[in-house]
């Protein structure tokens, strides 16, 4: 693309590929940038990493991908309680239950579900998360 550079693992010149908010379209999303949730919510698809920090026994979302190959990080910062991670579609599993600070799992949209690509200290709910 004319007036991308990727130097270092780096991309530099996104203007155009950025949309007026700067959040990145299509297929590119911020590593950048992260979401952090305390308490029970809805985890976004639009940055790489979300920090959960739970409050209790705090249930997490997740929707659907943007684009196949799209990858997700969740990460325990603070345990309050146990955390369960319910994806609209999940492969192998329904759910990811975090349980410590450090717990962390990454994920792929496949088109059609996440697969767990690799946890930490994570137990899935009723499988062990194994890549597909």
């Amino acid at each position: 693309i004319d007036g991308v550079l990727i130097k270092d693992g780096v991309l530099r010149g996104l203007s155009a590929l950025t949309s007026a908010t700067g959040a990145l379209d299509g297929a590119f999303i911020r590593a950048d940038t992260k979401q952090s949730i305390s308490g029970p919510g809805a985890i976004n698809v639009t940055t790489y990493k979300t920090e959960i920090t739970t409050t209790g026994s705090d249930a997490y979302t997740l929707v659907d991908g943007v684009v196949t190959g799209q990858l997700k990080k969740i990460h325990m910062i603070v345990y309050g309680g146990q955390g369960n991670l319910q994806p609209a579609n999940l492969s192998i599993s329904t759910g990811i239950l975090f349980r410590a600070v450090g717990d962390e799992a990454i994920l792929a949209w496949t088109g059609e579900s996440w697969i767990i690509i690799d946890t930490s200290n994570v137990l899935g709910d009723g499988a062990t998360p194994t890549p597909v």
